[in-house]
């Protein structure tokens, strides 16, 4: 195993830690989640010695997000109940009636997901509803939009945790996700826009929950074709004037332009400081 640079031994804390998130980030990019697992270990064994361990807990959603890849559920779900311990002093109790609204932030990304890979759909069922329930409690526009890849997404076997919805949850659990208790405030808040992009409308979505792949691959279409530098803003992009879209995407590509040079420096810095990844551009 390659010893990853003792940064905290030559930087300060905060210097190493966005260091550390790069050399990371770029492993992630590179699909090395092996090596992202070994690393991260090693740079809280760094932090650890120093008797700065919490410098280094930012490595557990790295390392959790590796082991997703590998598909060592139990090894992310361990991972992930430590780091909470790390935060709260002790675990989250699943299955509380209600949770505090900071508890309710930590479950966002990972928690109804790995739940879903390790078999417990109820829990799941539960932790998601009450996300959403907790968004959905102060509505505003361009909300349904925005929790869309949270509730549905068009893939019929999920292997990763990205890819997990409500939807999947609920068809584990044969249910339909028009039993959804928000369900109909859910599709309300959708632009009536993008109801005609998709040929439907409002009631029959809200009658037939199967019509929400139209809708879905509608907006995707249309994101294609608008989203030209990659970035989104939000639904008002799909139903605003086609010009000005084009105009704020443009502004952004072009302020991608300018940053490249600065983005040169850095990246040879990167692999001055961490060598291995010369070696993964060969």
């Amino acid at each position: 195993m390659n010893a990853v640079p003792n940064l905290f031994q030559e930087q300060n804390a905060q210097h190493a830690k966005r260091l550390y998130s790069l050399y990371l980030s770029h492993l992630m990019a590179k699909s090395r989640q092996r090596r992202i697992v070994e690393a991260a270990r090693q740079i809280r064994n760094y932090a650890s010695r120093l008797k700065q361990p919490h410098s280094a807990d930012f490595t557990f959603q790295f390392e959790i997000a590796a082991l997703c890849k590998l598909h060592r559920f139990r090894d992310a779900w361990k991972q992930l109940r430590r780091l909470e311990r790390i935060a709260y002093g002790k675990n989250i109790n699943l299955r509380a009636n209600k949770w505090e609204s900071e508890q309710l932030d930590w479950f966002w990304h990972y928690y109804p997901q790995l739940l879903y890979f390790l078999g417990r759909y109820q829990i799941a069922r539960r932790l998601f509803e009450a996300l959403f329930a907790a968004r959905m409690r102060h509505p505003r526009e361009g909300l349904s939009y925005q929790l869309l890849p949270y509730v549905y997404r068009p893939i019929a076997r999920p292997r990763d945790v990205h890819e997990i919805t409500l939807y999947h949850v609920y068809r584990k659990l044969r249910k339909d996700l028009t039993e959804w208790s928000q369900w109909k405030q859910f599709v309300s808040g959708f632009d009536r826009k993008l109801f005609s992009l998709a040929g439907i409308t409002r009631g029959d979505l809200v009658r037939k929950a199967s019509l929400i792949y139209a809708l879905y691959k509608a907006i995707s279409r249309e994101q294609k074709r608008r989203l030209i530098a990659n970035v989104s803003d939000g639904e008002h992009e799909l139903v605003d004037s086609v010009d000005e879209v084009q105009r704020f995407q443009n502004d952004v590509a072009a302020k991608r332009g300018l940053q490249q040079p600065v983005m040169a420096r850095g990246e040879r810095q990167l692999r001055e400081t961490f060598p291995e990844l010369q070696r993964l551009d060969r």
